[in-house]
């Protein structure tokens, strides 16, 4: 009888034969029941007392295991990264509930996952909150979306046009990093980076179109009255920037605007670094090659009138003190004020985050939007008796 039981048993040895008990072996009555042996003494005892109720266990976790298993079922989340949204096949991901406990496997199906969007609702923002993103106004912004639609991408499931328009804009109005910028539009710094680059050479074209010289005939007819009868022959006021000034002026760069009387943008020059003097810079930008003969030069700079002279320019100096009339006429008074409002408002982007970083390349293409984009926000021409109260 203990042969057959051996038998029914059927179990091996290390050595690959038949098992037999010996007498310090100890059984329990599951072997009778499922031809299998428990791993814990409480199944055991209880398929004892009711042999009807053991069933196979197999694989059968440690309390503790199934513990941690139920926690980390209770803690974590089942909502997918945002790059599995976009993923073609199933992929397989390892996601840290917590610190101190195991990895929990999420299998998930790209093709069965609704598509979140990405970006910000556009057509949501306020007038007060799109110029506090971008600095212009809702009109401009429609403007340039309808103009540029068509050059750029296909709305991808990353940003829609008016997305990458709105971050583009937002990058060169408040110098936010492409780190800060991802964060915002829930997209990668790398996707990030793409579409500023991708705008900036869809707009750099039309805005260098659109920032065109002004003749003379224009540039009289746009001129306030107060200035026309003290200017007649005023066809250009000359400003010098300069951006990321470091210590002791190291690593700075110097450009040139040129505004007309009313405070249009008309002229923007290359970036030269701080070193150079001013002189030098009005040479090579090329402004004196678009003047006429006779023409006026006002600037805000004391310059060597012989480089005017030569060409039969004129040129006259300016104050920047609205105030004061003891060192400026009251018929320099206005010109002044629209040059220093049109300045305010170049000056209220943050062009210097592009000094130092790996977009300096790209700083004279800024340079061109950035007056574009002035001279396209409300009409900084005002009057004169706001100029004096002011």
């Amino acid at each position: 009888q203990l042969d057959l039981w051996v038998k029914a048993i059927n179990r091996k040895g290390m050595d690959g034969s038949l098992w037999r008990p010996k007498p310090s072996s100890r059984l329990c009555s599951a072997h009778f029941v499922t031809g299998q042996w428990s791993r814990s003494k409480r199944e055991a005892q209880r398929n004892a007392e009711n042999p009807s109720r053991a069933s196979p266990k197999i694989n059968a976790a440690p309390p503790h295991k199934r513990t941690c298993r139920r926690h980390a079922l209770r803690t974590t989340t089942m909502i997918p990264p945002y790059f599995l949204l976009h993923l073609g096949s199933p992929r397989l991901l390892f996601l840290y509930t917590n610190i101190l406990e195991p990895q929990t496997k999420y299998l998930s199906e790209a093709s069965t996952i609704t598509e979140a969007p990405c970006g910000l609702r556009v057509e949501s923002f306020s007038k007060a909150k799109l110029k506090a993103f971008t600095g212009i106004h809702s009109n401009l912004f429609n403007t340039l979306l309808y103009n540029l639609s068509d050059a750029l991408t296909p709305s991808s499931p990353h940003l829609s046009k008016s997305n990458k328009t709105l971050l583009f804009l937002t990058k060169l109005r408040l110098g936010l990093s492409f780190s800060v910028l991802s964060g915002i539009f829930g997209v990668s710094q790398k996707n990030a980076r793409d579409v500023f680059l991708e705008v900036l050479g869809v707009l750099h074209p039309f805005a260098a179109s659109a920032l065109s010289w002004i003749s003379k005939e224009e540039i009289r007819d746009r001129m306030p009255e107060c200035l026309r009868s003290s200017f007649p022959n005023c066809r250009i006021v000359l400003y010098f920037l300069e951006i990321g000034k470091g210590f002791k002026g190291r690593g700075s760069l110097k450009f040139l605007l040129g505004l007309a009387p009313h405070g249009e943008i008309t002229f923007v020059s290359d970036t030269y670094p701080g070193s150079v003097e001013d002189v030098d810079i009005v040479k090579s930008s090329g402004i004196l090659d678009v003047l006429d003969p006779e023409d006026l030069i006002l600037s805000a700079k004391d310059l060597d009138p012989s480089i005017f002279s030569s060409r039969k320019l004129a040129f006259q100096v300016i104050s920047k003190t609205k105030r004061s009339q003891e060192n400026s006429s009251s018929s320099l008074l206005p010109t002044n004020a629209y040059i220093e409002r049109t300045i305010k408002k170049f000056k209220a982007f943050k062009l210097s985050s592009f000094v130092h970083g790996s977009l300096r390349i790209h700083l004279n293409k800024l340079l061109v939007i950035t007056g574009f984009l002035c001279n396209d926000t409300p009409s900084i021409i005002v009057t004169p008796s706001i100029i004096v109260d002011h």
